[in-house]
């Protein structure tokens, strides 16, 4: 019996050992995704080859250029704009900086803030920058967060609704935390 109890405890060890994700470097690992009108939102944790570690809020904006349709396919030939907003390495921090720009619908129309972010590219994340988030009121429309930044050699925009932010923070609050 007590071979068992020791075999047991050992597989258990084992079974526990590996079970932990560890986080990749330089590869982005989705933690909640969004989509909404044409806007992919989505909040990803990402370690850099020097082993800093944080959480990120993907904004994006796909416009599609070319819809193609056939009898045995259909799809689009797409362009999107993306900035990675910097939200903390832990999940309090992330819950934090969330909470600040939710903050930010209470603010009359034009207020703005700055946050850092980085460039995504094909590989992972590039270059540091900061994009400017800006309150608006679209005509018919509630409040929404704009952000801007430089993609590509151009200006670029994303917009963030309150609902999304609020579900964005829901899911990444109930998610598990990547290990690093």
């Amino acid at each position: 019996m007590k071979k068992v109890l020791i075999t047991l405890a050992l597989a258990l060890v084992t079974v526990l050992a590996f079970g932990q994700k560890k986080e990749p470097v330089g590869v982005r690992m989705e933690v909640v995704e969004l989509e909404q009108n044409n806007n992919t939102h989505s909040i990803f944790s990402y370690k850099d080859e020097d082993g800093t570690f944080g959480y990120y809020l993907s904004l994006g904006h796909q416009i599609d250029l070319i819809e193609i349709s056939g009898p045995r396919s259909t799809g689009s030939i797409s362009h999107v704009d993306e900035t990675c907003i910097y939200l903390g390495a832990n999940k309090e921090e992330v819950l934090a900086t969330l909470d600040s720009m939710k903050e930010l619908f209470a603010q009359p129309i034009g207020a703005s803030a700055v946050f850092p972010c980085r460039k995504s590219n094909l590989v992972g994340l590039g270059e540091a920058s900061t994009t400017t988030c800006l309150v608006i009121k679209p005509v018919l429309s509630t409040k929404r967060l704009s952000f801007t930044f430089i993609s590509g050699g151009h200006t670029a925009e994303a917009r963030l609704t309150k609902n999304a932010l609020k579900s964005l923070r829901w899911s990444f609050k109930t998610s598990p935390v990547v290990k690093h």
